[in-house]
């Protein structure tokens, strides 16, 4: 017998228009997931998230809002058994966020609070590093928009801290 680990596979087909994003997520764990976010005007969006994984008998359906502005980002989610996340970002400067969470499951009967910081570091770089930035930057944020979008979490970079 062997330790090998097994092996996860993901599938992920996502569209974005200039004023809503929808996407489809598959694993062969069988979680199905599917998300559709509307802007609503120029500073809040409104979304919707399904979820299935028949293997468990399992299947939700969650609903979240997001507002920002230059300086800040608030966002809230509920899902249908009535656990609830909110979460504020506040812009500081050009290179330093401040960060919290709450989450609160009233059936589980937990709650939790995470605080967090994103402090981008000056760097002295060359072309050719900024050219390699520039294309992981765009690659992280083509991933961050599939994975995070709906989480509405946008410090790739934070250190949470739990409380």
């Amino acid at each position: 017998m062997t330790n090998e680990q097994p092996t996860r596979t993901s599938f992920w087909c996502g569209y974005k228009g200039k004023d809503y994003q929808s996407l489809f997520h598959y694993n062969n764990s069988g979680l199905y997931c599917g998300n559709y976010i509307q802007s609503v005007t120029p500073n809040l969006s409104l979304g919707t998230e399904v979820v299935w994984q028949p293997e468990h008998n399992m299947s939700r359906i969650n609903f979240a809002a997001r507002y920002n502005t230059n300086k800040m980002i608030a966002s809230g989610r509920v899902w249908n058994e009535g656990a609830i996340s909110l979460s504020f970002v506040q812009i500081l400067s050009e290179k330093v966020s401040l960060a919290s969470e709450f989450k609160y499951n009233p059936i589980k009967r937990y709650a939790t609070l995470r605080v967090g910081y994103d402090y981008k570091f000056r760097e002295k770089i060359t072309e050719r590093e900024r050219e390699r930035a520039r294309e992981k930057e765009r690659a992280s944020e083509s991933e961050a928009d599939q994975r995070l979008e709906f989480e509405f979490m946008i410090l790739r970079r934070a250190a949470m801290v739990s409380i």
